[in-house]
């Protein structure tokens, strides 16, 4: 499973703020605008927009994303079954472990686990 880690947790000055990034691909522009702000302790709620080559029909995109710290995770999947439950950052397999710290958390982090 791939799990997000609320960047807000990181950076709380981009609260509810506008972050717009532009790039070119085969001579197409590209605006990414991008807000995001906490609901309570562990939903973060996006809004994400993007613009191609300055059109006014923009793609509108609205999600709201639980957060589930990396121990809470593991007791509802134990709960549900599953065993040998392992996490690991930077989408790196070979650095799989039974547990994460939550404080050293600072972007998403993935999760193996089996059910028989």
């Amino acid at each position: 499973m791939d799990l997000f880690h609320p960047t807000l947790f990181i950076d709380k000055s981009t609260d509810n703020k506008w972050i717009e990034r532009k790039f070119i691909r085969n001579n197409t522009l590209f605006e990414v605008k991008d807000k995001r702000h906490m609901i309570g302790d562990d939903v973060e709620h996006r809004e994400l927009h993007l613009i191609v080559n300055n059109d006014v029909n923009k793609l509108k995109w609205l999600e709201d994303r639980k957060y589930y710290a990396p121990q809470v995770l593991k007791n509802h999947l134990t709960a549900a079954g599953f065993k040998d439950i392992q996490f690991a950052l930077n989408y790196s397999f070979q650095d799989l472990k039974d547990s994460i710290n939550e404080s050293k958390l600072y972007e998403n982090y993935i999760v193996k686990a089996r059910k028989d």
